[in-house]
């Protein structure tokens, strides 16, 4: 069972195996893990007449397999059940990193944005509005479609701003354009971003697709549709989707979050800026998407915006 991933396809593979072996399905198999619970292979009516035997991963129980009469339980049964715990045991331990490799990156996004974020909700609220917009683009068939990509998407863009402490802070902070030594500081600044990530949170086998996409995200989001970006240059759909979705979702969260300097715009005036631009600086998919999601958007927009921040956002600069 060592090929399973969740808790679901668990469960489906333990059913599959004791179908195997007694020629039928088990009446239930059910896990429990981290408050959920999964059931599968129910292969009959339950009743009080049937074998109920648990499932163990160190002093936890973790699940049960439930036989009818018919199937008498012996050694092939307590294999199954012996694989199905050193599974459990196994997803437990990677859950463990899941939620080590999220409590850090939340604090290193709050150490980035420091100072500029007294509440700790600019993480949140852009990472959310990100997952709004690539599930909608999921829904269109216009991004990868895999089990997980959006809440990974979600995860990768918490870190967004980690370049933030490559620059001094007075740079964000100044109104008006930079000289053009300090925009070639903010134009070093994807890579560099990249490579500190890189530093901090080395890729694991149990995190390779989040891993990939914060770092695209770092790397990418100062490009533009037309090509008129950096650090590369890139143009199109050159431009993983990811970055594509972060550029979008920088600008309008720039727009409509409160700043000392200036007067947040409202939803709708902010994507009315988004929409002008869309073809030259934005993707015009990822500009729709939020669109199509405005609802969901401006209520997190609302609920994850408490004080004024008084910085720019990457890419709303240029040089004098």
């Amino acid at each position: 069972m060592g090929s399973a991933t969740d808790l679901t396809s668990l469960a489906d593979l333990a059913a599959e195996r004791l179908a195997q072996i007694f020629g039928a399905r088990p009446l239930l198999v059910q896990l429990w893990q981290d408050n959920q619970t999964v059931s599968a292979a129910r292969g009959g009516e339950m009743s009080a007449d049937m074998h109920v035997m648990p499932v163990h991963t160190g002093s936890r129980v973790a699940g049960e397999v439930v036989l009818d009469r018919t199937s008498e339980p012996g050694p092939d049964i307590e294999s199954v059940l012996t694989e199905l715990s050193a599974a459990l045991t196994a997803l437990d331990a990677q859950q463990a990193i899941v939620r080590d490799r999220d409590q850090t990156m939340m604090a290193l996004a709050r150490l980035a944005t420091r100072g500029l974020d007294p509440g700790g909700h600019r993480p949140t609220r852009g990472a959310k509005i990100a997952r709004e917009i690539g599930e909608q683009l999921v829904a269109a068939g216009l991004a990868p479609g895999e089990a997980g990509w959006a809440q990974d998407l979600e995860r990768a863009m918490t870190l967004r701003e980690l370049g933030r402490c490559l620059l001094p802070a007075d740079l964000w902070m100044k109104p008006g354009k930079l000289s053009e030594g300090e925009f070639e500081l903010v134009r070093s600044l994807p890579d560099r971003a990249a490579a500190l990530f890189d530093e901090l949170m080395p890729a694991n086998d149990t995190a390779v697709r989040w891993h990939d996409l914060t770092r695209s995200i770092l790397a990418g989001q100062g490009e533009r549709w037309d090509g008129g970006g950096y650090p590369a240059g890139r143009k199109g759909e050159s431009i993983p989707i990811e970055a594509r979705i972060a550029a979008v979702v920088g600008a309008y969260d720039a727009m409509t979050r409160p700043r000392p300097y200036g007067v947040p715009r409202p939803h709708a005036a902010a994507l009315s800026q988004l929409t002008e631009e869309s073809g030259a600086h934005f993707d015009p998919a990822v500009v729709r998407a939020l669109a199509a999601r405005g609802t969901e958007v401006d209520r997190i927009r609302a609920a994850h915006t408490l004080a004024p921040e008084g910085d720019h956002e990457l890419g709303d600069h240029r040089a004098a």
